[in-house]
């Protein structure tokens, strides 16, 4: 069926069970993979989210600096 290559009736009838059977076990693990993917997915953004807030922390820190070293320059050019 998926990676046999043999069809769902070819598959039913050798281990003897219901056609339907198989795509019900089928739809099942393909919802299972996605809830996995999901998971990631969110696991991703909230990495996402983590790095993003310590950027913007760290972009704001560094504009205090520069703002401080404005003024320190300023102040040692008015000396001379």
């Amino acid at each position: 069926m998926l990676m046999s290559g043999r069809s769902a009736r070819e598959l039913s009838q050798s281990f003897g069970i219901a056609e339907n059977l198989l795509y019900r076990w089928k739809s099942m693990a393909t919802m299972k993979t996605k809830a996995k993917t999901g998971d990631s997915e969110s696991s991703k953004c909230a990495k996402l989210a983590a790095e993003n807030a310590r950027l913007r922390a760290e972009n704001e820190r560094l504009k205090t600096d520069r703002e401080i070293l404005k003024k320190g320059l300023g102040l040692l050019s008015k000396s001379d």
